[in-house]
């Protein structure tokens, strides 16, 4: 039985070893490429404009469908704003340890200098430049020279992590890959290994701390890298990491419980699959297809190799993508975004093992491509959101201020310039502008420094969209059955809505604009939106 646990174990070992392949290059390995073959070197300048171009999109547009911006612009918004009477009425802020800070702490020193949108949109331009950016130094720190897999940065900006607004973790994977950027440098100095993980990790911390999970299993990897493959190579490769990431580990117990109960959730996972092409636009199967046509270019016509050294991290943080949930708490596409951090990491590893133009014109064809789809779709879709956003909050004035407003979605036939989606929050910018109060904001404790107060906290929520008509209709009086329903899935908010609402704004996407006429009068009507009074003596009594 020792015998046949042995050999299981061997082969273990053994397979583990042949997926990682030597991490630690000798010196044949030290130039992947042989002098004869080596791939042809990246133009800057080419490099440089692609990177350029990918960002005019965030730039250039004030109101892009991002689906989570307008709650972050609410949020930083009222983080200026709390010695206004009207937001401290419902809000409440505060700083402290929380991962997931990032655009918050930028914007505390901006309040009054630059609008809530201004400073969103920079922290993603300068989140993305620092991926190109270090990816770059990366590329020729391993292979002395940049090669065309870096084009495919700038081509894939439009992803899950931007078009969602996951702009915190979006800034912490620049923060890691710089880190990686200055590890490389300084490999064999453990002291400065150590300065580059406690001061980057505890930056890395404050951004997201999925962003940190990410850095924690790369860095274990590059710990781990080379054979043989032991269990006291485990645990010494364990207590580098460890005192590497040593102050953002002890910031994590001081972090406050939500007291939310656990909740796990693999259902989204396929998100995954789209996770480097979802623009949150319609035309994603032109654009998954774009995206595939240079990477079949690269593989067709010669061999591909990710350095040595990147292997096993690599290998590591791609077994954490597929095991991790997609949903832990209030946190949605974990599995998702790491996936999109994932594809960062491998493009700036990865180079050609042979000189043919081919290759590098295949990638940059494909890179332009995707790029050229992106300013279309900003130039299109993208400013026709923000139009419609600019009717939305110009019709948002008739709201009185504190408002209590609960927002709905339709199913109407008309196809919005973008995904449905991104038009779920925009009742923040009603925030904003009017000082309502909107359940949907992202509040709680833990993760966010936005928190209601009393009376309204009865009935808010962390986090959630808005529900369709039907369901407000069966939320209106529900029986016990939907209620104890709804109280499992934190939409105990939005039980008995007359009740506790003044206002419904519904999506109807030239459907029609009143859902529930008994209990709401239709007081002003958009393209695509109304704004909907709740009926006086509306609420049905309790029984």
């Amino acid at each position: 039985m020792h015998d046949i646990r042995r050999r299981g174990d061997g082969l273990l070992m053994s397979t583990i070893e042949a997926l990682a392949f030597q991490a630690r290059p000798n010196a044949n390995e030290a130039n992947v490429a042989s002098p004869s073959a080596e791939p042809l070197a990246l133009n800057a300048a080419v490099y440089i404009l692609f990177c350029v171009l990918s960002v005019i999109p965030f730039a250039l547009v004030a109101q892009p469908p991002i689906v989570d911006f307008a709650n972050h612009a609410a949020r930083l918004d009222m983080a200026c704003s709390m010695a206004d009477p009207a937001v401290a009425a419902m809000y409440r802020y505060h700083l402290g340890i929380i991962p997931n800070l990032a655009i918050d702490l930028v914007n505390v020193p901006l309040c009054g200098l630059m609008g809530p949108s201004a400073v969103l949109r920079s922290v993603v331009i300068v989140a993305l430049m620092a991926i190109y950016g270090a990816s770059w130094f990366i590329q020729r720190r391993l292979f002395e020279r940049s090669n065309a897999f870096l084009l495919l940065m700038p081509a894939i900006s439009f992803n899950l992590v931007t078009t969602m607004g996951y702009i915190n973790f979006l800034a912490g994977i620049g923060i890691l890959m710089i880190m990686i950027a200055l590890a490389i440098r300084h490999d064999q100095k453990l002291r400065s290994l150590l300065a580059i993980g406690n001061i980057g990790g505890a930056i890395l911390f404050f951004c997201h701390i999925f962003a940190l999970i990410i850095g924690l299993i790369f860095f274990f990897g590059w710990f781990l890298r080379g054979r043989p493959f032991e269990v006291r190579r485990v645990v010494t490769a364990s207590v580098k990491t460890a005192a590497m990431f040593a102050l953002p580990l002890l910031l994590i117990p001081f972090v406050a419980e939500s007291g939310a109960e656990l909740a796990v959730s693999y259902d989204g996972k396929i998100r995954m699959l789209f996770a480097l092409f979802m623009a949150q636009h319609s035309q994603t199967d032109i654009y998954g297809v774009l995206l595939l046509m240079p990477l079949w270019l690269a593989f067709r016509f010669g061999p591909t190799t990710i350095h040595p050294s990147f292997r096993l991290p690599l290998l590591l943080v791609t077994l954490y993508v597929l095991i991790v949930p997609n949903q832990l708490m209030d946190a949605v596409d974990i599995d998702a975004r790491s996936f999109v951090a994932l594809a960062y990491l491998m493009l700036a590893a990865v180079s050609p093992l042979v000189r043919d133009k081919r290759v590098s014109s295949g990638l940059m064809a494909g890179a332009a491509a995707l790029i050229a789809l992106h300013l279309y779709i900003a130039a299109t879709s993208w400013v026709q959101f923000s139009r419609n956003v600019d009717e939305f909050r110009n019709a948002t004035a008739i709201l009185p201020e504190h408002a209590k407003v609960l927002s709905s979605m339709g199913d109407g036939t008309r196809s919005p310039p973008a995904d449905r989606l991104t038009y779920s929050h925009l009742v923040s910018y009603a925030t904003i502008d009017r000082r309502i109060f909107n359940p949907l904001e992202f509040t709680g404790v833990g993760m966010q420094p936005l928190s209601s107060v009393a009376p309204y906290a009865a009935f808010d929520v962390s986090a959630a969209l808005p529900y369709s008509g039907n369901l407000m209709l069966r939320l209106k009086n529900p029986d016990r059955a939907l209620e104890k329903k709804a109280i499992k899935y934190h939409a105990d908010f939005a039980v008995r809505w007359p009740q506790h609402f003044d206002y419904i704004i519904y999506y109807h996407f030239g459907g029609k604009p009143n859902f529930d006429p008994d209990a709401l009068n239709l007081i002003r009507n958009g393209s695509f939106f109304s704004i909907l009074a709740v009926k006086p003596n509306s609420a049905i009594p309790l029984h």
